[in-house]
């Protein structure tokens, strides 16, 4: 639960800290972590003897309040009547209020330990109505003191939830004031993310209030139309799957494969015969929130090129944004398609995808071409050249072509231009990472794998049994001596892999 200093970062030449005041400084600790503060200056602040002191008081104060709560907890306290289910169950307000109080002077001190969230919200239950304002300044605070408190952030999205349930307490509210609440919640996490643009749980978080976002705007047009809306309330567990279901079932595997962002919290099942209601959320407020996230990580990626977080976020967007895009140039197509346009919309989806790959891959240049030895980009490199690639009979990805009978209508002369579209967007990419060779003199390991898996994939592309079946024998041959040579250079770079390069080769013959 705490975070305590190891013995080996101690200055000897100063008395250790007392275990005390190490256990108070848990979430201090935990910020040892934190990117951009440097480990020396930070333990330098707690050998001056007064810091020392004063934190060793307020250790003493904090294990006090901390064995005074849990004593009331132990002799059967209110939260006991709260049940394991999260039903409401309310107590004597004078009970809670008080170790409710404790565990709001305890928390700020230190965020870390779940076992007083677990109690708080054991309270909240028992109490039956809460002030979610109460809620969301207390870990806020919290996640000034640290912004990587699992703990606090749980208890944020709990709260969040609980305030869109009509029976959830925390003043449940409307479908507007929902979308007001959430809103404010995205702008926050914004806030958070110029602090520490590479923090995941901030990035996790605002997954989940998009997800929810999603479902107040549903429950505003289940509302409109005179609906009961409880059971587009229970949406609000951080899952994106109901609200995009549509792009999902128009998209092929091919687009969508690994786009799921699961629940976040867990929900009660709906009651037997109970149907969730369809969600009213208009085609326009759907775009709008992935547009905006897709702008988000764009601007967070051209701030800082080691963003992982942003790159990742971004890697489950692309196939989204793909679909979103492509249903809005075919929105005043015919509502019943023929074999012919439907042969049509997968040539246009192909296209849009060949086009975004391009935007894609032009903002990873500016990446690697400013921090070559940064993976970071790398890894976004190799997902977009593999998420561009055409689908083929081998991947199984074929199996999302289909007639409007659900017949395979993989039709190879189409696939033979797709793969031909490919094939020139890897040789352009090609030339862009042996000029970035060129100008590291040779020296640039992520740009000799990288070119060496994009050599290689023309290769496959017009290997016997590829869709460019035939290709020139001169070319291919240059280009498998090129992949030979990019591994023979970075066995000479990097001698501590050489095995692996070995493998690669072998795997490549």
């Amino acid at each position: 639960t705490f975070l305590i200093q190891p013995n080996k970062t101690v200055n000897r030449a100063s008395p250790p800290l007392p275990v005390q005041t190490r256990l108070a400084q848990g979430s201090h600790f935990s910020r040892l972590i934190m990117h951009n503060q440097k480990r020396s200056e930070y333990k330098a602040r707690f050998l001056d003897p007064k810091i020392s002191a004063g934190l060793e008081a307020k250790a003493l104060k904090w294990n006090k309040a901390t064995r005074e709560l849990q004593s009331k907890r132990s002799r059967g306290g209110p939260a006991a009547a709260a049940s394991a289910n999260d039903t409401p169950a309310v107590a004597d307000a004078a009970a809670v209020d008080v170790p409710l109080a404790l565990t709001a002077k305890l928390l700020p001190v230190n965020p870390d330990p779940s076992h007083l969230w677990n109690h708080r919200r054991e309270l909240l239950l028992a109490k039956g109505d809460w002030d979610m304002g109460d809620e969301l300044g207390l870990t806020t605070a919290c996640l000034e003191r640290n912004p990587k408190s699992y703990g606090a952030w749980f208890h944020r999205k709990w709260c969040v939830r609980r305030s869109l349930l009509p029976e959830g307490g925390g003043g449940a509210m409307g479908a507007s004031k929902a979308e007001e609440l959430l809103r404010r919640e995205r702008d926050l996490c914004a806030h958070f993310l110029t602090l520490d643009e590479r923090n995941f749980h901030c990035w996790n978080y605002r997954r989940f209030v998009v997800s929810a976002l999603a479902s107040a705007l549903g429950m505003k047009g289940t509302e409109e139309d005179g609906e009961d809306s409880e059971v587009a309330h229970e949406r609000a567990d951080g899952s994106w799957d109901f609200w995009i279901g549509e792009l999902a079932q128009r998209a092929s595997p091919s687009s969508l494969e690994s786009t799921s962002m699961g629940a976040q919290l867990t929900r009660k099942s709906l009651p037997d015969g109970e149907v969730a209601l369809p969600m009213k959320l208009s085609d326009d407020d759907r775009d709008a929130l992935l547009l905006s996230e897709w702008d988000f990580t764009r601007e967070k990626v051209e701030s800082n090129f080691s963003n992982g977080s942003a790159f990742h976020y971004r890697s489950k967007l692309i196939p989204l944004v793909l679909e979103s895009r492509l249903m809005g140039d075919h929105a005043d197509g015919k509502e019943e398609e023929d074999d012919s346009e439907s042969d049509d919309l997968e040539a246009d989806r192909f296209a849009l995808k060949i086009d975004m790959a391009r935007d894609e891959l032009e903002l990873i240049r500016s990446a690697i071409f400013t921090e070559p030895d940064d993976q970071t980009s790398w890894w976004y490199h190799r997902f977009v050249v593999a998420w561009a690639a055409p689908p083929s009979k081998k991947s199984g990805a074929a199996k999302a072509i289909k007639n409007n009978e659900g017949e395979d209508n993989f039709d190879e002369d189409e696939q033979v231009v797709f793969a031909e579209e490919y094939l020139e967007l890897l040789e352009e990419e090609a030339s862009s990472l042996r000029e970035l060779i060129e100008v590291q003199e040779g020296r640039c390991k992520w740009g000799l794998l990288g070119l060496h898996m994009i050599l290689t994939a023309m290769l496959d592309l017009t290997a016997d049994g590829g869709a460019l079946a035939g290709m020139e024998e001169e070319d291919r041959t240059g280009w498998d001596g090129e992949a030979d040579g990019c591994l023979t250079e970075l066995a000479e770079l990097d001698p501590d892999r050489r095995t692996r390069y070995e493998s690669m080769r072998k795997a490549r013959q």
